[in-house]
């Protein structure tokens, strides 16, 4: 039975993988001409750029690629440290 079931499936596929035959396209129509080039204006010297109203700062800011767990440990173990409980 699944011999059957197996055989029967190939046969499905193959069938379903075959090539439908395309619609032939139509013809797409002419473009239209490039309107003509105007003379390019001739332009003052050009502005410098003007300076970003906001930058970040990373000042005051934890490193994010060192981590959390780390920096808690660090000073846990600072506090014992300064506690005595640890040389």
């Amino acid at each position: 039975m699944t011999a059957r079931a197996a055989l029967v499936a190939a046969a499905l596929l193959a069938a379903a993988c075959g090539e439908k035959a395309a619609a032939p396209r139509a013809a797409r129509p002419a473009a239209a001409p490039a309107p003509a080039a105007q003379p390019a204006a001739v332009e003052a010297a050009p502005k410098p750029p003007e300076p970003p109203e906001w930058s970040y700062s990373s000042v005051g800011k934890r490193d994010p690629f060192r981590s959390f767990l780390a920096e808690t440990s660090d000073t846990f173990e600072a506090i014992l440290r300064e506690q005595g409980a640890i040389d």
